[in-house]
């Protein structure tokens, strides 16, 4: 049946953009160095691990993602982040 054959193409797209997903994960827990991405408006989506560690080193909240720079930094550093 058609809807079958759909689900199993969906099924098998999902599996393979979820191993990406994970791929992409390792990578960037490997980089020696902060990465983080924000949307449009501003707000951390995601970071690696080292910038976790690293934030949590120097006494900041480490864990960035739903927040804006505003809401992790002084007014001062935040706006020169933006």
């Amino acid at each position: 049946m058609l809807i079958d054959k759909i689900d199993k193409d969906f099924e098998s797209i999902k599996k393979q953009y979820d191993d990406e997903i994970y791929r992409l994960h390792g990578i960037l827990d490997a980089v020696p160095g902060s990465i983080y991405w924000k949307d449009l408006d501003g707000v951390y989506r995601g970071q690696n691990n080292f910038s976790i560690e690293k934030m949590r080193s120097i006494g900041l909240e480490p864990n960035m993602v739903g927040k804006t720079d505003h809401e992790l930094f002084p007014k001062e550093v935040a706006d020169n982040y933006i």
